[in-house]
């Protein structure tokens, strides 16, 4: 078993975060959980802390005045009490691409000869 890492923040907390379909929520801690916590199926991985978080309906949608998002993990967070969290990937500057010349093998030299053949390109 894995060390038990510890939750950053704790529950109450204002936390605003993307979610999986890249929509940005706040809502208020609920819960602090583990991956896999509670599931009988696959143990729980404590080296990845994950909450629980209830964000309000405006919408008058949910009845109980509140959507439910959890295993919301650190990765997903952007802030957290107003205060912007540091991006875990941070912008690096890429080499320039280059292309490498294309060998043509057999298959794909049959491949150009069918296709020749298709758009009447037929060689005698």
């Amino acid at each position: 078993m894995t060390k038990k890492k510890t939750h950053k923040y704790k529950v109450g907390d204002t936390m605003k975060f993307r979610f999986f379909d890249g929509s940005i929520h706040t809502g208020a801690i609920a819960d602090l959980r583990y991956m896999g916590d509670g599931w009988d199926h696959t143990e729980t991985d404590y080296s990845s802390p994950q909450y629980t978080v209830h964000v309000p309906d405006n919408t008058g949608r949910y009845a109980r005045g509140y959507m439910v998002y959890s295993s919301i993990s650190d990765h997903r967070i952007i802030s957290v009490n107003g205060e912007l969290k540091q991006p875990i990937f941070k912008p690096t500057e890429t080499a320039p691409i280059t292309r490498k010349p294309v060998e043509i093998n057999e298959l794909d030299a049959a491949i150009e000869k069918q296709k020749d053949f298709i758009n009447g390109k037929v060689k005698k």
